[in-house]
Order: structure tokens, then sequence, then C-alpha cells
């Protein structure tokens, strides 16, 4: 019974997305249109916010291959424009840390895992992961989010910003530090 009422919220949920914005959906119109009390749905979920955290953890990461730079970030892309509408949706709303974390999360472990092949210390593989995964994350989501920008015109932008040409140039950087 715990999955179905989990389930079913979550299926309102994004029906009522589909006419209404974010902000304007709240437990009770939830509640009321699958015939729940309250009290069920904050057994399930804290909040909206816990029911959207609830949906992207369904959401199965695009399987990349991380010996290739433009692959992480097409593997992003992907990702983003496979539920265009909703992520969007999330995007531009004051839940809008989900995405953002979803994303660094992915281009972090895939930028790590790229970055192995470099033998860099530790310290330097997460220095360069880190940076690299909040600055590229953050300028795909601008564009994604504020314009409308196909898939590869935003990989085309981003390319002028970071390739992996520049990649290779700070890792090198990043080998010639001492300490």
């Amino acid at each position: 019974m715990k999955k179905t009422i989990e389930q079913s919220i979550k299926i309102k949920f994004l029906e009522l997305l589909k006419t209404n914005d974010i902000e304007s959906i709240d437990v009770k119109m939830i509640c009321d249109s699958i015939g729940i009390k309250r009290q069920s749905f904050y057994y399930h979920y804290k909040n909206i916010y816990d029911v959207i955290c609830a949906i992207f953890s369904e959401v199965e990461l695009p399987s990349i291959e991380v010996d290739d730079y433009d692959s992480i970030i097409i593997g992003l892309l992907d990702f983003l424009y496979t539920n265009e509408e909703f992520n969007k949706e999330v995007l531009n709303s004051s839940a809008k840390d989900i995405v953002q974390e979803y994303s660094f999360s992915f281009l972090y472990r895939s930028f790590n895992k790229y970055l192995e092949k470099f033998s860099l210390r530790v310290d330097s593989l997460k220095d360069i992961s880190r940076f690299i995964s909040k600055a590229v994350g953050e300028q795909i989501l601008f564009y994604f989010g504020h314009g409308d920008y196909t898939k590869d015109e935003i990989f085309q932008k981003i390319s002028y910003l970071m390739n992996s040409d520049l990649l290779n140039l700070i890792v090198k950087n990043y080998k010639n530090i001492k300490n």
C-alpha cells in the first residue's frame, strides 16, 4: 500500500504540473485530487520539494563513455532534454537546487572517472573535477533554463568555453604544482 500511495502522489504531482506551475501546487491540491488525507501525504513525504526529490531519485543517469570529454557533456544534455518540460519547470522554480545538485553530481562523478587516466593526485583530481563540474554545469543549466537553445547549440556554446584541449591544459598545469 505504501508504494501505491507514494506513486499516486508522484503521478498526480506530474499531472498537476501540466496545468499548474510548481509554485502553485500544494499538498492540499494533491491530496484532494487523489482522495487521501494530508497526514497520509506527510507519512510519505515532508513537502512538495521532497516529492520532486523522489521523482529525480528514480531517474536513471545516462550511461556514458567517460574516456571522452564530449560524451560527458552530451550525457548531461541528454538527461536534461529527455524530460525537458519537467526539468525546465523545476529549474525555474524554488526547487532549482535539485536540478543543480543532480547535474553537478553527474558531472563530478563523470569527470572523476575521466581524469583518472591522467594519474593525478587525489586532491588534484577532486579540485579539477569540482571546478569543471560547477563551471560547466552552471553554464549548461543557464543556457538550458534561460533560452530556447537546442542540445547542439548548448554543446557548441559550451565547447567555446571549455573543451578537452582546455581541460588537458588545466591537468598539465596541475601536474606541475609542487606540494
